[in-house]
C-alpha cells in the first residue's frame, strides 16, 4: 500500500498511545459509554476522521441510534457498533451491526470494543449476508512494523479515497483457503497437474483419478464441503464466467481489427490503363 509518511506516522504514534489508554481502560473495566469516547478519539487520531464533522452518535436507525456513524463527503461510510472495552464481541453484537447497515443501505460496518476491531461488508441479498474483511487486536499489534500499519490503514479515511478498502475486500474474497481449494480442483488445474505428472513419469493419469486423490487425501474436507466452501465455489464460478466473457469480447475485437486481405489480380489479368476490366482468359 502507498501510505503517506504523515498517515503512517499518525497510525504508528496513535496506536502506541492508545495501547496504553486501552490497557488502563480494561483494567478499570470502563463502561460502554466511556469506551465509545475512546473509540471516537481513535477514529480521529489514528484513522484520520474529523470527530466534529465526520463522526456522529446521532444517526437514527429505525427509531434508535447506532453507537457511531462515520460520514465522509455527505455519505455514510461506516456504521460502528461499540461495546465496552471488557466485553467479548459475539455473534449477536454482529447481527445488530449488520441489521443497522442493512436497514440504511450502508455496506460497511465496524464492530469493536476499542481493542478488537472487526470490519465487515454487507451483501444485500436474500437473506442478508456479510463477509469479514479485516480484523485486528490493537493490544497485540506492533505498529512499528509495515504489515501492522498496512492492516490498520484499511480503516483510514485515505483508504476510502484511494479505494483500497474495496481492493482489500476483493483480495480477501479470492485469496483464502476455500477459494484456493476450489481453483485447485478446477478443470484447468487438474489438466496442468496431469501434464506435469506425465512429464515426470510418463504415466497417464485420468482426470477423475487425480480429482479423487485431491479430494480424499490432499484438500481438507471442510474446504470443499462446508457452507463457506459453497460460497467460495460460487465466487470462483462467477469469476470464471467474467473471465470467459472478457476473453470472448477480446477475441471479437481482435477479429474486427483484422481487415480481410484484398488480393490483387495477376498482372496478366489487370485491366488496361483507363479503367477497363481484364477479359477472362477463356474469352480471349
Amino acid at each position: 500500500m502507498n501510505i503517506s509518511k504523515k498517515d503512517s506516522e499518525s497510525i504508528q504514534n496513535g496506536i502506541l498511545r492508545y495501547q496504553k489508554i486501552l490497557a488502563s481502560a480494561k483494567a478499570r473495566d470502563l463502561n460502554e459509554s466511556d469506551t465509545v469516547t475512546i473509540i471516537t478519539d481513535m477514529l480521529n487520531d489514528v484513522f484520520g476522521y474529523d470527530k466534529y464533522l465526520e463522526i456522529t452518535s446521532e444517526f437514527a436507525v429505525r427509531n434508535t441510534f447506532c453507537d457511531l456513524a462515520v460520514k465522509v463527503n455527505n455519505k455514510i461510510e461506516y456504521l460502528v457498533e461499540c461495546k465496552s472495552v471488557g466485553t467479548e464481541l459475539k455473534d449477536n453484537h454482529l447481527k445488530q451491526a449488520v441489521d443497522y447497515g442493512a436497514n440504511q443501505g450502508v455496506s460497511w460496518v465496524i464492530l469493536t470494543n476499542g481493542i478488537i476491531w472487526k470490519l465487515y461488508k454487507i451483501r444485500f441479498e436474500k437473506p442478508i449476508g456479510y463477509d469479514l474483511v479485516a480484523q485486528f487486536d490493537v493490544a497485540a499489534l506492533n505498529p512499528r512494523t509495515e504489515d501492522a500499519r498496512e492492516l490498520l490503514y484499511i480503516l483510514h479515511k485515505s483508504a476510502i479515497e484511494k479505494n483500497l478498502r474495496q481492493e482489500h475486500f476483493e483480495k480477501s474474497q479470492l485469496i483464502n483457503p476455500y477459494t484456493v481449494a476450489q481453483v485447485l480442483i478446477s478443470e484447468p488445474v487438474i489438466g496442468a497437474l496431469r501434464r506435469e505428472i506425465r512429464k515426470l513419469s510418463d504415466i497417464k493419469l485420468e482426470a477423475g483419478e487425480l480429482t479423487k486423490l485431491l479430494l480424499n487425501d490432499v484438500v481438507k474436507r471442510d474446504l470443499i464441503e462446508s457452507e463457506t466452501a459453497k460460497e467460495a465455489e460460487k465466487t470462483v464460478r462467477k469469476l470464471q464466467k467474467s473471465l470467459d466473457r472478457k476473453l470472448a469480447r477480446k477475441k471479437e475485437q481482435d477479429g474486427a481489427r483484422v481487415a480481410p486481405a484484398v488480393l490483387e489480380p495477376p498482372v496478366g489479368q489487370q485491366g488496361e490503363q483507363g479503367g477497363e476490366s481484364a477479359e477472362p482468359a477463356a474469352a480471349r
